[in-house]
């Protein structure tokens, strides 16, 4: 199995790219600090994601409270379909997340609640992935 986890905070001292456990790979991409919109031109693994699309079972983000219009639209000009695309948000300005999720055809996507910075939940996400080969919370 093969996933993609998106953040813009660092959430695991894995470096950004290809992480493999046996049968099961992740390409980690960690923008610390950053919105999608400011690091993708000058993100490599950004590249290589857009690249792998296709062969990817499934893309995680993290979507904070900054700049959340930018990055979910920018996740939507991927052309990643609603059924690949998982959400971790925490409750903070729930009802604008909810409403650019649908603005932007994401409505069928799983969303997965964390805290906030949702650092602890991405990095379980990761290590039950690399175990699983599956999404373990809901």
């Amino acid at each position: 199995m093969k996933a993609a986890m998106i953040s813009h905070f660092k959430f695991t001292d894995t470096p950004n790219g290809k992480d493999k456990s046996g049968d099961n790979e992740v390409l980690l991409l960690q923008m610390t600090g950053h919105t999608l919109e400011q690091i993708m031109p000058e993100q490599t693994h950004w590249q290589q994601l857009t690249q792998e699309l296709p062969t990817i079972d499934c893309v995680i983000f993290y979507v904070g409270g900054s700049k959340i219009e930018n990055d979910i639209k920018a996740i939507h000009e991927l052309g990643l379909p609603a059924n690949k695309a998982i959400f971790v948000f925490c409750n903070c300005q729930h009802d604008e997340k909810m409403e650019i999720l649908y603005k932007y055809g994401f409505s069928d996507s799983l969303i997965i609640r964390c805290e906030c910075g949702g650092k602890n939940t991405m990095k379980q996400i990761m290590i039950d992935y690399h175990r699983e080969g599956k999404i373990l919370y809901k």
